[in-house]
């Protein structure tokens, strides 16, 4: 910010001090207020909500059912570490998706591909019901590694026929494309 008043002051050298100064110093603190409360809003307010409104949309169209549900889901903080907490996330179910009798969750948790029943660091594969082949583990562990990030959460459930993941929705049918993908992939292992 320096660099740009110091350009300014070599361009105008009447400019400087005084009011202009003055006034450039309160346009240069409008446009970082302006710039800040935009990335703030990408990521939290009006444009986070429109670009989940237009996931969501894309989602329905593709014949996805979508509904809002409050669910433990991990969080970290440095007061509590790792912990449980409660909030409320997007459910999208891909109805008739699953022929496997097989019933299963997948988990964002605290353990390594060591401890028992987790596939991979930090995601935990909890059979409910029937049978899960290898083949569809490891199509589960290649999903978990390319949908659940660490900045995101994403989890995946089968049951009654039905695939269902949890997220927090964005990134419209840009982030729907290789969702569609995957399902695809667990569906020709189920």
């Amino acid at each position: 910010m320096g660099a740009l008043i110091a350009k300014f002051e070599s361009m105008f050298p009447a400019w400087t001090g005084g009011v202009p100064a003055a006034l450039l110093g309160l346009l240069t603190l409008l446009v970082f207020i302006y710039l800040l409360r935009t990335i703030v809003q990408a990521f939290t307010g009006p444009l986070g909500k429109e670009d989940a409104a237009r996931t969501r949309q894309v989602a329905l169209v593709n014949g996805y059912t979508v509904d809002d549900i409050e669910r433990d889901m991990p969080a970290f903080d440095k007061e509590n570490g790792f912990h449980m907490r409660r909030a409320v996330c997007a459910r999208y179910a891909v109805p008739g998706t699953m022929t496997s009798a097989a019933e299963w969750t997948l988990l964002c948790r605290p353990g390594d591909a060591s401890t028992p029943g987790f596939i991979d660091d930090g995601w935990q594969l909890q059979v409910n019901s029937g049978e899960v082949s290898p083949q569809l583990i490891e199509v589960i562990g290649e999903v978990a590694h390319d949908l659940g990030r660490d900045d995101e959460f994403f989890e995946m459930e089968a049951a009654n026929g039905v695939l269902y993941f949890y997220w927090f929705e964005h990134g419209g049918a840009e982030k729907l494309g290789p969702i569609n993908f995957h399902i695809q992939r667990i569906q020709a292992q189920a």
